[in-house]
């Protein structure tokens, strides 16, 4: 029986492991974060930033025309809300809050936009029926 040759592993050295974010790192990012309510933005002063709101409110926030492409993971099984926490929102909920920011979505997209959206192989047909209307 022929003896099996040995393999050099492709790295010699482990890799370094990722320490995460700092007390320093959060202290100096922290206060580039805008919230809903600092977000005023015309088409002569739009800029980019790191922005901490819920994507509808943020979108409303956006002049129509304005974006090359926004990229989304929209989550399965989102709350109601603040008013009702831990409750899961009805399909009937679902498809109406989809179809709240989708339609924010076209509108603050320029015409030679795009849209990528993530999401599970069970929702795509509500997505694609929703995006082809």
């Amino acid at each position: 029986m022929a003896e099996k040759e040995s393999t050099n592993p492709l790295f010699s050295n482990p890799l370094e492991s990722y320490p995460g974010l700092t007390v320093s790192d959060l202290n100096q990012y922290l206060p580039a974060l805008e919230k809903t309510d600092d977000i005023e933005m015309t088409l002569d002063t739009m800029r980019d930033g790191v922005f901490l709101t819920d994507g509808l409110d943020g979108l409303r926030k956006l002049p129509a025309a304005s974006i090359d492409i926004i990229i989304t993971d929209p989550p399965e099984s989102p709350w109601r809300g603040k008013d009702r926490p831990g409750s899961p929102m009805t399909l009937q909920e679902y498809y109406k809050w989809n179809s709240n920011w989708l339609e924010e979505a076209h509108r603050v997209l320029k015409s030679t936009g795009a849209l990528y959206l993530f999401c599970d192989w069970r929702l795509s047909g509500m997505y694609h029926s929703m995006l082809t209307n």
